[in-house]
Parts: structure tokens; C-alpha cells; sequence
């Protein structure tokens, strides 16, 4: 079976660093080696934004950059496993590159293409283990935070309730209540869109709205953690962990204005400001 090439970024600013390095490389056909080379930190910068790599061997002294701060500036990035090659044996240094974020670190001239390879492997592994730690806790905390906001709108609603005609409207509006799940979704969507590019119509003005609507339908509190719950299962079935955490952070915003709002419409109503006769008197009716 062809193995597939590991993709790395070479970070290095000495020419004859650089050519030794690749002629190890070279003489490393299993696994093959896919190399971008740059001479600068805000090269590799530039690449870690657009490119995806599988790892990086990163020289400390550059002509933009020098010592630590070269890696922690990489590290930032989060989007490889760093290994520091540097010219000085010194222990301290190694075992601050290591506390700030590399997985390992080698010393220019120590270096066989053994060492260059069984390096290169242990970091992707470990950085690879990590990483996959970390989308299992995420995933934990989700499913516990959803299963708790389950909690608050439980399935089974009282016989009391019921009597009274105090229905969840999932029940009672089954086609509306979707409707609802599909705008709070569109919501969340357009608030992500609108962290990341900074643009986009108000999102207040988008869930007073919604709000406004769920109090012409004497909406509680119960109802707004049932669409919330809902939108968010359906925004996590095929989203990354990454992105399903982003919903779950940005939701907790949006739950907690909706609620307010909810309540400022009831609250103008009771005081009878503030809410056009046409909604005021279909709220009466309801």
C-alpha cells in the first residue's frame, strides 16, 4: 500500500541547514517526505493560514523572529506539531522550547536521518493523541450541557399542566415550533458569520424578533430551551468539534437575550406600553 507523504514545513534561514536537511529527508523514502520551505516567520505564517501541515521543523533564530518567541508565535497558531531545531545543547532552553509548545527538540550537527525521522513521527503521533483528547472533552461538555438544558424541559409535562392547557408548544404548534428550531439555527449561523467577518444585519434585532413572536404565542421559558436544544442538535449532527463548541458558546448569548426578551414583551404587555393594538389584542385572545 502507497503511504501517504507527510506534509512539512521547513522553517529555516541557513542555506546549508536547509540542503542538509532535505537531502535527510530525501534518503527517507518510508514515509515520503512533501517539503515547503521558507526563511522567515512571517513566511511561515503566510502558509500555516492557507496550507495544512502535517508538521513543522522550526529553526529558533530567524531573521524576523528570534528564540522562544518564534515558537510561541507558531504554537499560537495551533495547526501543527512543532519541532525546534536550534545550534546551542542547551538543556534549560530545550526544556522551555517543550513547555511552550514543542514536541520535541534537536540539535543542529546531533542530527541523523534515525533521530530526523523517529522525531518527526513521535510529534505528529502525540500532537495527533492530543488533539483527539482535547475533541473528547469538548464533546463531553457539549453532551452534558444539552443533556442538562434537556433537563429543564423535560419530555413528560405534568398532568396539572396538561389540565390546564399549559402545553409545550412543540405539542401544540408542532409545524411552528420547527420553524422557530430553523430560524434560531439561522441565527446562530449568521452570529458565527458575524464574529468572523465582522459584518452582517443586527443580531439583537433578529432574536427580539423571534422573541416577539414566541410571546404572541404565550411562550415560556421551557419553550425557549426546547428550541434552543433542538437547533443545537441539529447544528452539531455533522458539524467538527471545533465548530459544534463555537454553536454551543455562541447558543449560551443567544438563550440568555432571548429569555430577556421574552420577558420585555410580557412585561410591556402587563404595563400596556410598547406593543402595537394588533399584537397586544391577538396576545388577549391567545
Amino acid at each position: 500500500m502507497k503511504e501517504e507523504p507527510i506534509h512539512l514545513l521547513l522553517v529555516e534561514d541557513d542555506p546549508d541547514d536547509v540542503l542538509l536537511l532535505h537531502d535527510m529527508l530525501a534518503e527517507t523514502p518510508h514515509p515520503p517526505f512533501s517539503t515547503v520551505h521558507v526563511d522567515r516567520l512571517e513566511h511561515a505564517a503566510a502558509r500555516l493560514s492557507s496550507e495544512n501541515f502535517d508538521v513543522i521543523l522550526l529553526d529558533l533564530s530567524l531573521p524576523d523572529s528570534d528564540g522562544l518567541d518564534t515558537l510561541k508565535a507558531l504554537y499560537e497558531t495551533g495547526t501543527a506539531p512543532i519541532v525546534v531545531l536550534t545550534g546551542t545543547d542547551d538543556e534549560e532552553t530545550a526544556i522551555q522550547a517543550v513547555q511552550s509548545g514543542a514536541q520535541d527538540y534537536l540539535v543542529k550537527g546531533n542530527i541523523g536521518n534515525d533521530l530526523l525521522l523517529r522525531s518527526v513521527r513521535y510529534a505528529i503521533e502525540r500532537f495527533r493523541l492530543k488533539a483527539r483528547l482535547e475533541e473528547m472533552r469538548q464533546q463531553e461538555q457539549r453532551e452534558r450541557e444539552l443533556e442538562s438544558l434537556e433537563m429543564l424541559s423535560p419530555v413528560r409535562i405534568s398532568v396539572t399542566s396538561r389540565a390546564y392547557g399549559q402545553l409545550p408548544i412543540r405539542e401544540v404548534y408542532p409545524d411552528i415550533f420547527q420553524e422557530m428550531v430553523q430560524r434560531y439555527g439561522e441565527l446562530l449561523d449568521e452570529s458565527l458569520t458575524r464574529q468572523v467577518f465582522k459584518t452582517g444585519k443586527s443580531i439583537s434585532d433578529v432574536t427580539r424578533s423571534i422573541g416577539d413572536d414566541l410571546g404572541r404565542l404565550k411562550a415560556k421559558p421551557r419553550d425557549i430551551v426546547d428550541i434552543h436544544t433542538a437547533a443545537l442538535q441539529e447544528k452539531s449532527e455533522n458539524a467538527t468539534i471545533k465548530k459544534g463548541q463555537a454553536y454551543l458558546e455562541e447558543g449560551r448569548l443567544r438563550l440568555i437575550e432571548m429569555m430577556g426578551y421574552l420577558a420585555d414583551f410580557y412585561r410591556n404587555i402587563a404595563l400596556g406600553s410598547s406593543v402595537p393594538d394588533n399584537v397586544r389584542q391577538d396576545t388577549q385572545k391567545r
